[in-house]
């Protein structure tokens, strides 16, 4: 249990800290979904990453609204989400004492912000490393580590300091839930208190198409084999142009923002294209549109440690899916197939062409159907409530040995 003071919230309406690694307006994840459920519930404080003026500055110039966006730093979503948006001093990369100032500064800003808005005594839900320094310093009930990968194995020379936190971060919180299994028996070794709570799909947003196709796939030729969500480094981009050049028959679509990626070269093919980041409304369209869906991950620590959401969403739009061959994917067969290596994506793509039929689309709704968001909320909430009764009793059982004198 955190810092001192009386509560008045039971388990279930306590409010709800989220320490978020990725921005309210980023790509719809896990974050954002546990968000919205936890808000019908009870009253949720999402705070993104802090950014520095620098970092603002030329957000300005390539995403003028996000940029002008953060400035507000207090925005509301609905009446139960309050999302926060923190400025650091810039340069802390290069000095490590300044570093160490601006986590001293955002400690203040943030735990005069939870008792200006009522936070305290709340659950602290952190899903990032970056979030380590925190614990403590709002007056929470109970700290949570949501370890959505294997960050240890991020290669961000600029991260490096805090994401080798992470055991620190599990052992510090009262609970871990992870995502996929090799996550779990990770943080398990170091905190016994430890649940397997997997990603999900937004099943209504997903089962079917809002209108037709968007205008830039609508004249792509088909059949379109195709990604969708960031196109970061672990995107075998390779094996997609060795795809593209040996397919020409096949279009390849990538729809998602990019970051240490280069898609010119699959661009160039004639058969590729890289679409760049759309809203989260328009997604379905564009998954609709693909005859095959994709995952093409490269085969690192990372992706052999992660659940990936867009799995559970191909599956809800009843869409055909070909993935890398990943250990927490095994479970998703026959729904997926799953391949090493072009060759074996080619034979997968080819077959998974052929699965167009109804009863087949149907089967993998089943699927997503059984592994929504709200049943990962409810899960979330249950598990919650069990650790605070934990932590209740444990304070209890210390409080009546204080008072008996036992030592």
């Amino acid at each position: 249990m955190r810092s001192g003071g009386a509560w008045c919230c039971g388990p279930t309406s306590a409010p709800i800290i989220i320490f978020s690694g990725v921005d309210w307006q980023f790509l719809r994840h896990r974050h954002h979904h546990l968000a919205l459920g936890f808000a019908t519930r009870t009253r949720v404080l999402f705070i993104e990453p802090a950014c520095t003026w620098w970092w603002w500055c030329r957000t300005l110039v390539t995403r003028p609204r996000q940029a002008l966006r953060r400035l507000r730093g207090l925005r509301t979503l609905g009446p139960r989400i309050i999302i926060f948006s923190p400025f650091l001093f810039p340069f802390q990369r290069l000095f490590p004492r300044l570093y160490a100032l601006n986590v001293r500064w955002l400690q203040s800003r943030l735990a005069q912000l939870v008792g200006r808005l009522g936070f305290r005594g709340s659950v602290l839900w952190i899903t990032t490393p970056l979030g380590r320094p925190y614990i403590g310093h709002l007056d929470e009930r109970i700290v949570c580590f949501d370890c959505l990968d294997d960050y240890a194995s991020f290669e961000y020379p600029y991260l490096r300091r805090e994401m080798e936190g992470v055991d620190e971060l599990a052992r510090r919180a009262d609970f871990v839930v992870a995502t996929a299994r090799g996550l779990y028996d990770q943080c398990r070794r170091t905190n016994p208190h430890t649940y397997l709570l997997p990603n999900a799909a937004d099943v209504d947003h997903f089962s079917a198409p809002a209108g037709s196709p968007p205008l830039d796939i609508a004249n792509i030729p088909r059949p379109i084999v195709g990604y969708v969500g960031s196109v970061f480094e672990w995107i075998d981009l390779e094996l997609l142009e060795v795809l593209a050049r040996t397919h020409p028959e096949w279009s390849f679509v990538l729809v998602g923002p990019e970051r240490h990626a280069d898609t010119s070269r699959l661009s160039r093919l004639g058969n590729g294209y890289a679409l760049g980041e759309r809203p989260y409304g328009l997604i379905p369209q564009y998954v609709h549109s693909f005859d095959v869906c994709l995952v093409p991950f490269k085969i690192t620590p990372v992706t052999e440690r992660t659940n990936p959401v867009k799995v559970f969403e191909y599956l809800a739009a009843g869409r055909p899916v070909v993935a890398t061959r990943l250990p927490e994917l095994e479970s998703f067969r026959p729904h997926v197939r799953l391949a090493l290596g072009a060759d074996e994506f080619a034979q997968q793509i080819r077959r998974a062409l052929a699965e167009q039929g109804e009863e087949e689309r149907e089967a993998r709704r089943r699927f997503a159907a059984a592994n929504t968001w709200d049943d990962r909320v409810e899960s979330a909430m249950a598990i919650i409530d069990r650790e605070l009764a934990r932590l209740d009793g444990r304070a209890l059982v210390s409080a009546e040995v204080k008072k008996s004198g036992v030592r």
